[in-house]
């Protein structure tokens, strides 16, 4: 439908309704791209502030830490060390038992054979000793007898030497007594030479005379002869 303009010309009337829904389009679509302008221009201010603030903060963390006491610092090198000790101990120690397991599982028949024996030895030592004991103590005894013997048989012989008229004069001249019609004479600078052998006191004990395997198995049993003979 066309119509006159005043001044003189014809519009139609639907093209101007268009032109106008078009200008108005148009400026909608400013205003949005200037609001989304404006959005974006606000967040990058946003995103530049918290960039910025989180920048101050690391920096001051940084100079917090550069600023700190320096003991703190030693201290948690020295406790890092000491973790790290601890870790290769802890490691060291479970490869040791893997490799015992190991070890264990390859020799089974003869780990327990050892493991018996072991039990064995440890509790019939100490009846082992206490037999050992009577046993040396035995020998230690029949030696002190036999001394004991050959002592009182030689004061035996002396006894009946001296019940003799000739055993009185001998012990005399020994004592520095002379006879009738003898002179008596010191000597000096003579070693004694008696080989009488001094009578054994009451309770000595004299140790026997044994094989060096026997005085090994002495040390190994703990044997010491006491005063009464018998080993402890």
């Amino acid at each position: 439908m066309e119509e006159d303009s005043p001044s003189g010309r014809h519009v139609g009337t639907g093209t101007a309704q268009r032109l106008r829904s078009n200008r108005t389009q148009s400026a909608n679509a400013c205003r949005r791209s200037s609001r989304r302008a404006a959005v974006s221009r606000a967040t990058a201010t946003r995103s530049v502030g918290a960039a910025s603030a989180s920048r101050t903060r690391t920096r001051s963390e940084r100079r917090a830490q550069r600023t700190a006491d320096p003991t703190t610092g030693v201290a948690s090198n020295v406790a890092s060390k000491a973790a790290g000790v601890a870790s290769g101990a802890s490691s060291a120690a479970s490869a040791t038992v893997s490799r015992a397991e190991g070890f264990v599982g390859a020799h089974r028949l003869p780990v327990i054979i050892a493991a018996v024996v072991i039990a064995m030895v440890v509790m019939l030592y100490g009846p082992a000793c206490n037999l050992y004991a009577a046993w040396r103590s035995g020998l230690d005894l029949q030696a002190t007898y036999d001394a004991t013997t050959q002592s009182n048989d030689q004061l035996t012989s002396e006894v009946d030497a001296l019940m003799t008229p000739e055993g009185v004069q001998d012990l005399a001249r020994e004592r520095g007594y002379v006879g009738e019609g003898e002179t008596g004479v010191v000597v000096e600078g003579l070693s004694d030479s008696s080989t009488d052998a001094a009578p054994m006191g009451t309770g000595t004990v004299v140790s026997a005379d044994v094989p060096w395997y026997v005085s090994a198995a002495d040390v190994i049993f703990r044997y010491h002869a006491d005063s009464s003979g018998s080993g402890n």
